[in-house]
């Protein structure tokens, strides 16, 4: 079933601006999703398996940027709970 949730605010220290997360369920593919973003606001996209390897190992990809790292920690939260978010967070 389709959702969206907001699941947390980032702070981007170098716009200087918050940025709200959401986490969104679709039934749509990726394939489907991808050609309806916005190029001017994004310039791709990231794929990865929403397990906990997936997760731990995308965080160290150090060509994320922070708000990607803070999403993917958010996610992690979400899925894996407080005390993985604690371990994780820098």
């Amino acid at each position: 079933m389709p959702e969206v949730r907001c699941t947390g605010i980032v702070l981007e220290q170098a716009l200087r601006q918050n940025e709200f997360i959401f986490r969104a369920r679709t039934t749509l593919l990726r394939q489907q999703v991808e050609p309806c973003l916005d190029r001017e606001e994004h310039r791709g996209s990231y794929a990865l398996p929403a397990t906990e390897a997936g997760v731990n190992h995308a965080i160290m990809d150090s060509q994320l940027t922070p708000v990607a790292v803070a999403t993917l920690l958010l996610l992690g939260r979400h899925r894996f709970g407080d005390a993985w978010f604690t371990a994780h967070s820098r």
